[in-house]
């Protein structure tokens, strides 16, 4: 008569704090073999203001949660979309400077960086993305009898020129072949030689 072996098999795994049982009872002689292989992944709260995207584990997020494996150093890459720039970045509710993360600030420059997240606290990564401040102005320009302005090289009898805010500009006035220059106004008030 063989004999029955009989007896219950229960092992407790606890996978981001929640507690999974797992039993089975075994009758006969039956091999069984449990393999738990221990790796530690945290939620992390990806959130943007503004257009541009984040990029964490082959996944582009908006918005949103995704995995990342505690302890170990993830890749965090920012994405502004065209004509945005990334503003600011805050993990875990503290904005990044030169001061308290200066290797993730210096490689922000080429669109990424680096950081280690961890298990026993709520993980968050927040992108400001701004939009791209141009140091261009518009110039209409109108003139009045024959003749023409030249504004850094272009030649016009009127229209638009875009020039840069903050920096002199060149206006050359050219009046045609018997004509003369009458008066000059800039934004509504005529130029003398006293002005």
């Amino acid at each position: 008569m063989k004999k029955k072996l009989i007896m219950a098999l229960i092992v407790a795994l606890s996978a981001q704090g929640m507690e999974t049982v797992y039993a089975q009872d075994i009758v006969d002689t039956v091999e069984n073999r449990i393999e738990v292989q221990e790796a530690n992944y945290a939620s992390l709260k990806v959130i943007t203001e503004g257009k541009g995207s984040v990029s964490i584990n082959g996944q582009t997020l908006t918005g949103g949660d995704v995995s990342v494996k505690t302890g170990e150093s993830v890749r965090v890459k920012v994405n502004p979309a065209e004509g945005y720039k990334v503003d600011k970045v805050e993990v875990n509710g503290i904005v990044l400077t030169k001061d308290n993360a200066p290797s993730a600030m210096e490689s922000l420059v080429n669109g990424y960086f680096d950081y280690t997240f961890w298990g026993d606290q709520a993980n968050s990564v927040k992108v400001t993305f701004a939009k791209v401040e141009t140091n261009q102005t518009t110039l209409k320009v109108t003139t009045e009898g024959k003749g023409s302005v030249e504004i850094n090289g272009q030649t016009l009898t009127g229209g638009d020129v875009s020039v840069k805010t903050g920096e002199s500009v060149r206006v050359k006035v050219n009046p045609a072949e018997g004509y003369k220059v009458d008066k000059v106004e800039v934004n509504g008030i005529v130029l003398t030689k006293d002005n």
